[in-house]
């Protein structure tokens, strides 16, 4: 076993720092707005209303928000965290499509 980084080439050594950028970037991509809140969405009645609308039923508040956040620019986007509180909502709100956990609590 070879210790330390002198028994590779320069394009390998610059590849593996590569990949590590790379890598930095791609858990960026999937952290970034995990602590919005969801209580401050919805709550402009008198904001434009978007064509489309999507409710997530997710019991996991960071990736309900992550998606919520993903789609809010486009989208009129509603938020449940619980079974109950989905079927609630898509009786409410009609929305045009629904992602949901599969398993919920409630």
């Amino acid at each position: 076993m070879q210790l330390g980084d002198a028994h590779f080439t320069e394009e390998k050594k610059l590849k593996g720092k590569a990949g590590k950028e790379a890598l930095y970037e791609y858990a960026k991509i999937y952290t970034t707005g995990l602590n919005d809140s969801p209580a401050l969405r919805n709550l402009n009645a008198l904001g434009t209303i978007k064509e489309q609308s999507i409710l997530i039923i997710e019991d996991n508040h960071n990736l309900m928000n992550y998606l919520g956040n993903k789609f809010d620019e486009d989208d009129e986007v509603f938020l449940a965290d619980s079974g109950e509180k989905g079927i609630v909502s898509a009786y409410e709100q009609v929305p045009d499509l629904i992602i949901s956990d599969i398993v919920l609590p409630g």
